[in-house]
C-alpha cells in the first residue's frame, strides 16, 4: 500500500526519524545495525538496497513519492538474490529478511490509513439517492480520496462502474470512460477498485456484476476490458437505454411501431391507435424492444443473432395470436343501472279515496357508449438475456 506525504510524516514521528527519507529503507537500515544475529552477507543485501535508493532518489519526499519506488525496491531485492554465487539457503534467509522488513513497512502504513479513515472529514453520509447511510453497516463502502472520506453503498459503486464502462453515442458504439467519485470528479485508482471488490466478495452477501467480475479477472486494465468484451458492455449498454427509457422519447416510440411492422406477419398486424398512450405502449413493450435492439445494433456472433431473431419472432407471434387487439380503439357499452328514490311515503287519515297519489317516478335504463384502448399484453420476459 502506497502511503501519502501525511502518513508518511506521521509513521516518521512514531520511529522518531529525523531524514525526509522512505519509511521501507528507514526499517530496514535500523534491522541491520541493530539486529547482530543476522548474517553479513544478508546486512550486505540491506546495505546495497538503502545505497540504491538514496543514491536514485536523493531529493525530497515530495519527489519520491511520484516515483515507483515500490516496484522498484522488489526488482532490487530480486536482483540481489539471483547472485549466482549464493546457496539456496542464503536464498531463502534473503527472502525471509526481506518479507520482515517488508511486513513491518506494511503494518505501520495500516496503522497511519486506519489513523487517517477515523481523523479525516466525511463528505457524503447519504446514497445516490439521498437516502442516510449507517458506515458500520455491511453493504456500506469506504473511500478514502483527496484526504476526505466518501460513502457508497455497494449497488450505486457497481452502477457507477457500469455506466462509465457501458458509456456509448446514440448508434450504441462504446465510448467508454474511467469511473469517477461522482462528489468530486476525480477518478477512482486500482487500489480503490481492489478493495472494494474484495469487501464485496468476502464481506457482503451480494451479486458482483458481470462486467465488475470481468473486469477484476483482467486486473482492472481499462483498455483489455474494452477490447476483450466490447460485445457484453454494449449489450448492457442497451439494456440500461431500453429500461430507462421514456415516453417523451420520439424516436423510441418510432421504433417500436417499426419492430411490429417488421417482425409481424402478413396477415395479422398490431396496429397501435394514434391517440394510445405513450407511456403504457413503451411500459409493455421493453423485454421486446430489448431483443430488437440488440438484432439492430449490438455486435453478435451468427448463433446468438439467429436465436435472438427466433426468439423475437415467436414471441410477436404469440403477442399476435393472443392480444391482437393491443392498442386498438374499442367500444364498450355501458348499462345505466335504474335508480330509483330513497324516500318513503306515508298516508294520512284524512285523505279520500278519490285522491290522486302520485307513485315514485323510475328512471329507465340508459345505453351509453365508451371508448377505451386495449392495453393488454402477454408476459415476456427478455432482461436477463
Amino acid at each position: 500500500m502506497k502511503c501519502d506525504e501525511s502518513s508518511t510524516l506521521l509513521l516518521k514521528r512514531i520511529l522518531c526519524i529525523q531524514k525526509r527519507t522512505n519509511i521501507f529503507y528507514d526499517i530496514a537500515e535500523r534491522i541491520k545495525d541493530n539486529d547482530k544475529t543476522i548474517d553479513p552477507t544478508l546486512c550486505c543485501g540491506l546495505h546495497v538496497l538503502i545505497y540504491r535508493y538514496r543514491e536514485q532518489y536523493p531529493k525530497s519526499i515530495a519527489q519520491t513519492l511520484k516515483t515507483r519506488y515500490y516496484l522498484k525496491k522488489f526488482k532490487d531485492a530480486f536482483k540481489y538474490r539471483d547472485n549466482i554465487f549464493f546457496t539456496e539457503e542464503i536464498k531463502t534467509q534473503w527472502e525471509q529478511l526481506f518479507c520482515r522488513v517488508q511486513k513491518l513497512y506494511m503494518a505501520l502504513n495500516r496503522f497511519a490509513f486506519i489513523w487517517k479513515m477515523k481523523h479525516t472529514d466525511v463528505i457524503s453520509y447519504t446514497d445516490l439517492y439521498f437516502n442516510e447511510l449507517e458506515p458500520h453497516k455491511s453493504h456500506v463502502i469506504q473511500i478514502y480520496q483527496n484526504k476526505k472520506l466518501f460513502y457508497f453503498t455497494a449497488k450505486d459503486f457497481m452502477m457507477i462502474i457500469q455506466h462509465a464502462l457501458c458509456a456509448c453515442n446514440l448508434h450504441f458504439d462504446i465510448e467508454s470512460t474511467l469511473p469517477c467519485n461522482p462528489y468530486n470528479k476525480v477518478k477512482f485508482t486500482t487500489c480503490h477498485l481492489y478493495n472494494v471488490y474484495y469487501q464485496m466478495r468476502y464481506k457482503m452477501r451480494i451479486t458482483i456484476s458481470e462486467i465488475m467480475e470481468q473486469w477484476f479477472r483482467l486486473g482492472f486494465c481499462f483498455h483489455k476490458m474494452h477490447n476483450y468484451y466490447y460485445p457484453l458492455l454494449q449489450k448492457y449498454a442497451i439494456k440500461m437505454f431500453v429500461w430507462s427509457a421514456e415516453s417523451t422519447r420520439q424516436n423510441y416510440v418510432s421504433h417500436i411501431h417499426n419492430m411490429f411492422e417488421e417482425f409481424s406477419s402478413m396477415k395479422r398486424k398490431i396496429h397501435i391507435h394514434r391517440d394510445f398512450p405513450k407511456d403504457t405502449l413503451v411500459e409493455k413493450t421493453r423485454d421486446y424492444m430489448y431483443l430488437f435492439y440488440l438484432l439492430k445494433f449490438a455486435s453478435l456472433d451468427d448463433g446468438t443473432y439467429d436465436y435472438y431473431e427466433r426468439l423475437l419472432t415467436n414471441s410477436i407471434r404469440i403477442f399476435e395470436n393472443t392480444h391482437r387487439s393491443f392498442g386498438r380503439l374499442m367500444y364498450k357499452t355501458k348499462l345505466n343501472k335504474p335508480t330509483f328514490p330513497t324516500s318513503s311515503f306515508e298516508l294520512k287519515p284524512n285523505i279520500l279515496e278519490n285522491d290522486d297519489v302520485h307513485e315514485p317516478e323510475v328512471h329507465e335504463p340508459e345505453n351509453r357508449l365508451e371508448y377505451i384502448f386495449c392495453t393488454d399484453a402477454p408476459s415476456f420476459q427478455s432482461k436477463h438475456l
